[in-house]
């Protein structure tokens, strides 16, 4: 499943529709963070100037909502459900989300530690399909504490956390890898200056800068 990327502004923020946004500072954690690639992405979306826009590192969550209320900066991307606690005190404006396509998540391993450790690779993603399972596709009871142990762990409300279970996939066998999706993920992060990928046959090597 793809992560839904929230653009947050300040309450009085000029911006009123995302794009408006083409010139913008955008916060971000760390440079080539998600925060940082998102927004050239987000250019591409919404037809910005890449050149146009530019970045300030602020840190984490916190540091990021108070740069933008602040003023430091004019918006910055974040997950929709850990950015909504925001908007519901006040704290913030949502002006759009970007999805990005391409998993939330993925595992990297290089092709000769894969063929050393095959049996212990296949152990894990065996034992990672059963959890997966367990905690996203399992019967109403078992679900129920799952949305629990998020609620308890990050603090989140029921109806928040619930409408999150209602859009998450985990993948049914996570050893499967699209190749296709590869391959359009890596023009993305090329394009955007986040990564270089050559292709070599049918291998394709993958480089974060």
């Amino acid at each position: 499943m793809s992560v839904a990327w929230a653009t947050s502004v300040a309450p009085d923020s000029k911006f009123k529709r995302m794009e408006e946004l083409r010139d913008a500072t955008f916060g971000v954690s760390r440079m080539m963070s998600g925060s940082h690639i998102m927004p050239q992405y987000g250019a591409k979306v919404h037809g910005w100037e890449a050149d146009l826009i530019s970045f300030k590192e602020l840190g984490d969550i916190n540091e990021l909502v108070r740069g933008t209320k602040e003023g430091k900066v004019d918006a910055f991307m974040w997950e929709r459900t850990t950015t909504k606690r925001y908007y519901d005190k006040g704290d913030l404006r949502m002006l759009g989300v970007v999805t990005p396509p391409w998993p939330a998540f993925s595992f990297v391993a290089r092709q000769d530690v894969i063929e050393a450790k095959r049996s212990e690779f296949d152990d894990f993603f065996r034992c990672l399909n059963q959890v997966n399972e367990a905690f996203v596709d399992a019967a109403p009871e078992q679900r129920q504490r799952s949305i629990n142990f998020i609620m308890n762990k990050f603090g989140y409300g029921q109806e928040d956390v619930e409408q999150w279970f209602a859009q998450v996939q985990y993948a049914r066998d996570t050893r499967k890898v699209d190749l296709d999706l590869l391959e359009r993920a890596s023009s993305i992060l090329r394009d955007v200056g986040a990564a270089t990928v050559a292709k070599r046959g049918e291998e394709m090597s993958l480089s974060l800068l």
